[in-house]
């Protein structure tokens, strides 16, 4: 599967998510045919906040997706590149998607500041620079600079790169509006 297909059912399987028509997920059986290993069709890049069920957003089932969760959607340290690698290199995942949301607590988190303890501090200092705080616009706004600011920093790693110019890789920043369902596409990184 390329990128633009597997975008395709990734946004097919929204819209069923937005009209209620969830595909039936046979658990059982997902879970018996992906004992023995995983082939997931994407990787996505998603918020940790609760209301963010990536296979729910895009129907999808157990094993279709390499999720990695992280507060704030963003990729920062060693352990969130590394994932990213496994995910791009070993599993050869041809599409990965950059997911932010509507009222984002970690972006919220960034434009206000404050005290914090160490770990959340290091993460919202992360976020304020991804997002270059100015105070003007809407948080949706933000949401957008800190998913697009991600897709900047993967493309700085050589193993992204590589595989963006080579074709495989398809990299797509979209957010997620929370009332509505829709995942909207804002940003797409491909060879062409």
């Amino acid at each position: 599967m390329k990128g633009e297909q597997a975008l395709e059912v990734l946004l097919k399987g929204n819209e069923r998510f937005v009209k209620g028509e969830h595909t039936f997920h046979d658990l059982l059986k997902e879970r018996l045919l992906t004992a023995d290993g995983q082939h997931p069709f994407a990787t996505v890049i998603a918020c940790s906040d609760s209301r963010e069920p990536v296979e729910y957003i895009f129907d999808q089932g157990l094993g279709d997706l390499f999720v990695i969760r992280t507060a704030g959607n963003t990729l920062h340290g060693e352990d969130s590149f590394a994932s990213l690698e496994y995910a791009v290199v070993h599993l050869n995942t041809p599409l990965v998607v950059v997911l932010g949301h509507e009222d984002c607590g970690a972006v919220k988190a960034a434009l206000a500041g404050g005290e914090e303890e160490q770990e959340l501090l290091h993460l919202i200092q992360h976020l304020q620079r991804n997002i270059e705080v100015e105070k003007q616009g809407s948080l949706l706004d933000y949401v957008k600079r800190n998913v697009r600011a991600t897709i900047k920093r993967m493309l700085s790693k050589e193993f992204i790169k590589r595989k963006v110019e080579r074709g495989e890789l398809m990299i797509v920043g979209a957010v997620h509006h929370l009332a509505s369902g829709r995942v909207e596409v804002i940003e797409v990184v491909k060879h062409d």
